[in-house]
């Protein structure tokens, strides 16, 4: 690994990805969102159950996370003050 952090998410996301967006409308899996948010599954799944995480449940054991939601709450994120 060369510590490239530009690359695509997986090969599972090949064609949904277009340079450091994805197409309108893509829903990512919760392995998918925690690649790249650099989390575990269980954090994105903890944090999706406590709110903070904007996803979406289709079935009971099925949840997904649309592309440009996620990249509009990361946008909304990087510019909140951290707490101390």
């Amino acid at each position: 690994m060369t510590g490239d952090r530009s690359r695509n998410i997986s090969s599972s996301t090949e064609g949904r990805y277009i340079g450091s967006a994805y197409k309108a409308g893509t829903l990512l899996t919760t392995r998918e969102v925690a690649e790249l948010l650099r989390l575990s599954p269980a954090t994105v799944l903890r944090r999706w159950r406590a709110g903070e995480l904007p996803g979406y449940r289709l079935a009971s054991n099925v949840l997904r996370f649309r592309a440009d939601e996620l990249e509009a709450w990361l946008a909304s994120k990087a510019g909140a003050p951290r707490p101390s």
